[in-house]
């Protein structure tokens, strides 16, 4: 069982779920972990899942915990974006980016180099380099793909800095590919 999640996921009902599915879905937990109905070979673990099944049904069963509950799941899944592998988002390549290349200052106390990055307007609210993607981002949040068979594909996840939108951005990593230039 999760001892971590969602109330709901600890339950395990849905979000939608009355009174008495909450009710009935807690009983039925309290009695599957309960260290009193279970041998003690875990019993440490049993109390915190006990505590978190405990808190759940607290929360849940009142309306106005439960409302306030789930607006902190909203504002949580807005701020932490999505989870996973990003199935089901628009794809595209980092070839429908602009590439940018900006020069380093020329005072003599620098000693910075060519920053490169790529940018797009988001397709939803239209704003102005809505995703940019460094050179740092695609080599550290980058996910190697293998089940495509293709030689150095790789895929980020991004998100629009002025709206909700997710986007799942592909590109290869060229020295992998062919040896002449390295992406990522």
């Amino acid at each position: 069982m999760k001892v971590y999640g969602s109330f709901y996921d600890i339950l395990g009902i849905s979000d939608d779920s009355d009174l008495i599915a909450i009710k009935e879905a807690y009983k039925r937990k309290l009695l599957a972990y309960h260290p009193d109905k279970k041998p003690l070979q875990n019993h440490m673990e049993d109390a915190n899942i006990v505590n978190r099944i405990q808190e759940a049904y607290a929360v849940l069963s009142n309306q106005k915990t439960r409302a306030e509950y789930n607006e902190g799941l909203i504002e949580e899944s807005k701020r932490e974006g999505v989870v996973g592998n990003g199935e089901g988002l628009d794809i595209y390549d980092l070839d429908d980016f602009r590439m940018v290349q900006e020069e380093p200052p020329t005072d003599d106390y620098s000693n910075s180099y060519l920053r490169i990055y790529w940018e797009k307007d988001c397709p939803r609210c239209s704003t102005e380099q809505g995703f940019m993607l460094t050179e740092t981002a695609l080599s550290e949040q980058g996910t190697k793909v293998t089940e495509t068979g293709e030689i150095g594909r790789y895929e980020v996840l991004a998100q629009c800095n002025s709206c909700s939108l997710w986007l799942k951005i592909i590109y290869y990593d060229l020295d992998e590919v062919d040896g002449t230039f390295l992406h990522r």
